[in-house]
């Protein structure tokens, strides 16, 4: 028999979590579906799968649900500065001491059932285990890569978000949309009612295909709901607001669609077109695009908004399409800093990448030094391209992530 560690602090999880390693992957579904049979729980489980948009449109929606009175578990990925941001119940993290609870209770079915999790499964179970704990009306649960063999994929949820599809993590799920999609349109079930955003029509028909032949049930999202906010959003919260409206019909609870609205509109998280107030005399607009999809589309943002930055600070992984983004990147036609990140499984040199860059390109050598540069440059500053990156950022401003 496997024996799992117990757990004194934080400090254990911690290293735990170290000792799995945040990108080690290993796509298949055994253990996830073994924990399942071993914890013999249901989730009133919500799944959102798509290549961007997932964490938004978890947000929005976490955020109806909360205003109408239900305990709202979320999940989502990846996490900024502690793991614990990456399940809430009722939009606020749980306490190490809590999560100490957890991990041990978890290390009980680890080394009773032989469960050798990887990170995102080990934290994804826990999650389950905390949402159990906490009787949540309705956890809300983001995939963490495709939807075959997601870890999420095992709670059979009663509703299945789909947000747009884009080119991303080509190594695992194919260097094509119609590739990525077949693997993220196995998240369909007989189960669930599915809910998509809009898609390409490459993309759709995948789906809609795939519902045929299961005899799944698929609707797509309105696309002409007037909802006065950034039109980067749009279409997640859109997502969501269909959601709620078709998890009221399921439950059986009142659906006002101008409450929503109202809701939706005062909704802001970190991230994602996030406007900082003056850090020592300078504002960052911080984006988690990290990939040419989500570059393209905070673009097309900036241009129906009002801000002006003069400066970026940009990076990104190397499994990305790297000539796609620094084309993007290079279409803003800003001055561009390169830090470098201590990330060495998966970051690109900065050297490398300012040379792919070329022109209008400083190389800094690491985030403190690209603030520095970047303060000098201008008082509204671009930071993108990687969420890790803005994990950088928020290392030397954590306060800004209060509340997230």
């Amino acid at each position: 028999m496997l024996n799992f560690p117990s757990y004194s602090s934080f400090t254990d999880i911690q290293k735990r979590l170290d000792a799995l390693g945040l990108f080690h992957m290993d796509l298949d579904l055994k253990r996830m579906e073994a924990f399942i049979r071993q914890w013999n729980k249901k989730l009133p489980a919500l799944h959102i799968v798509g290549t961007n948009g997932k964490g938004s449109t978890a947000n929005y929606f976490d955020a109806l649900a909360r205003a109408h009175g239900l305990c709202s578990g979320l999940y989502t990925s990846p996490h900024f500065l502690s793991p614990r941001e990456r399940t809430r119940i009722d939009g606020q993290m749980l306490s190490e001491n809590t999560w100490l609870e957890l991990a041990n209770t978890l290390a009980e079915l680890e080394t009773e059932h032989a469960l050798e999790f990887t990170y995102f499964e080990w934290l994804t179970a826990l999650a389950a285990l905390a949402f159990d704990q906490s009787k949540v009306d309705v956890a809300i649960m983001e995939a963490g890569l495709g939807g075959c063999y997601d870890a999420v994929k095992v709670f059979e949820p009663r509703l299945l978000l789909l947000t747009p599809v884009g080119l991303d993590h080509e190594q695992y799920l194919g260097s094509s949309l119609e590739e990525i999609a077949r693997d993220k349109s196995q998240a369909i079930t007989q189960s669930c009612v599915a809910i998509s955003a809009e898609q390409k029509p490459e993309v759709m028909s995948i789906y809609i295909q795939r519902a045929k032949n299961i005899g799944a049930q698929l609707v797509f999202s309105k696309t002409d709901v007037n909802f006065e906010s950034c039109a980067y959003q749009k279409q997640n919260a859109t997502l969501a607001l269909c959601a709620w409206e078709k998890w009221c019909e399921l439950h059986e609870l009142k659906y006002d669609s101008k409450q929503c609205f109202r809701i939706l509109a005062r909704t802001r998280f970190q991230g994602r077109f996030q406007l900082t107030p003056p850090q020592n005399g300078t504002k960052y607009l911080l984006d988690g695009a990290h990939n040419a999809h989500g570059l393209q589309a905070l673009k097309e943002a900036l241009a129906q908004s009002t801000l002006s930055p003069e400066v970026i600070i940009f990076t990104c992984m190397r499994d990305k399409n790297i000539k796609q983004m620094c084309e993007l990147i290079l279409s803003f036609e800003l001055p561009i800093i390169v830090p470098e990140l201590d990330i060495p499984e998966r970051n690109i040199p900065a050297n490398v990448l300012a040379n792919t860059l070329g022109r209008q390109c400083y190389i800094a050598q690491d985030m403190d030094s690209a603030l520095k540069i970047a303060r000098s440059k201008g008082s509204l500053v671009l930071i993108c391209g990687s969420l890790y990156l803005l994990a950088s950022f928020y290392s030397f401003y954590p306060h800004l992530l209060e509340g997230a």
